[in-house]
């Protein structure tokens, strides 16, 4: 049974951190790239400086003021996609950063997603970093607002029994943020060897 949108209409620092252990689904041409959630961080209202909703609404952030359950994709350094889930009820701004992942099924496919950039290693860690997760799971500007809640190509499995801690830290590359950045909102599974930093 997939994740429900009541599951994502939370705060995201709440999300953020239940998300973990739960598994990423992107279906294409038939086959599945399947990877376990270890990482995400937690992004909030205007509020929260190191969130894209301080800023004005425009075409690529409106997507956060919701609904919840919705994909918010963007470029980042002309390099990567970044992927995030939306949360919150409708106009109190919200958003998961998908960190990393565990691959658990599809590795060829994520092997041959990984080529396509110059920027990457393939080495074990196949979904380690924002950048190579988004990578690996061949996710990008076509999947951008899509609804994970009802798609059959993108969505999200529950978590299967969790005996892992969780780590709660500080959210990495937000220096800019001021208290913000003080936060204790991103969120990892302790021991897990596919964490980008822990």
């Amino acid at each position: 049974m997939k994740i429900d949108q009541s599951f994502f209409e939370r705060p995201s620092e709440v999300v953020a951190k239940e998300l973990l252990g739960s598994f990423l689904v992107h279906k294409i041409d038939g086959k599945k790239i399947v990877g376990k959630i270890v990482e995400t961080e937690a992004y909030g209202d205007k509020n929260d400086l190191a969130s894209h909703a301080r800023f004005s609404s425009s075409k690529r952030n409106n997507i956060m003021a919701g609904p919840a359950g919705r994909l918010y994709i963007y470029h980042i350094y002309g390099i990567f996609y970044l992927t995030n889930i939306v949360t919150g009820k409708v106009g109190k701004s919200g958003a998961i950063l998908l960190r990393s992942a565990e691959i658990t099924a599809g590795y060829q496919l994520v092997k041959n997603n990984l080529t396509r950039s110059k920027f990457v290693k393939i080495n074990e860690k196949m979904a380690t970093g924002p950048g190579k997760l988004s990578l690996a799971f061949d996710l990008a500007k076509e999947q951008n607002d899509l609804d994970i809640t009802t798609s059959k190509e993108v969505y999200l499995l529950p978590k299967e029994n969790l005996n892992h801690n969780i780590v709660a830290a500080k959210r990495i590359g937000i220096d800019y943020a001021g208290s913000s950045k003080e936060n204790l909102w991103r969120f990892y599974l302790e021991g897990n060897d596919f964490v980008s930093k822990k």
